[in-house]
């Protein structure tokens, strides 16, 4: 995923879904609870499920990370709401 800089998610909870980011370029600003922190590239961040959190990419450039959910069944959420192609291959 590609965030630009001052994009990210505001804070949200995901009460039955694990979250994880690995940070490949760029920096995010991440909020868990009442923390603050910087995530940069070669950070790896996990939030538990349960755990309130957000980012925004902060910095010059923007934030490229991998983006992990756990378990499945979030993805077919997103999908749901979905544009699809005329292949009927969802584009998230």
């Amino acid at each position: 995923m590609s965030v630009p800089v001052g994009g990210g998610s505001p804070m949200h909870v995901h009460p039955a879904t694990d979250e994880a980011f690995q940070v490949l370029a760029g920096e995010l600003e991440m909020v868990e609870r009442d923390r603050a922190f910087r995530a940069r590239a070669g950070d790896f961040v996990l939030v538990p499920r349960g755990v309130p959190h957000g980012y925004r990419a902060t910095g010059d450039t923007p934030a490229r990370l991998v983006f992990l959910l756990s378990p499945t069944g979030f993805v077919e959420l997103l999908e749901s709401g979905a544009v699809r192609d005329p292949g009927h291959r969802p584009i998230i």
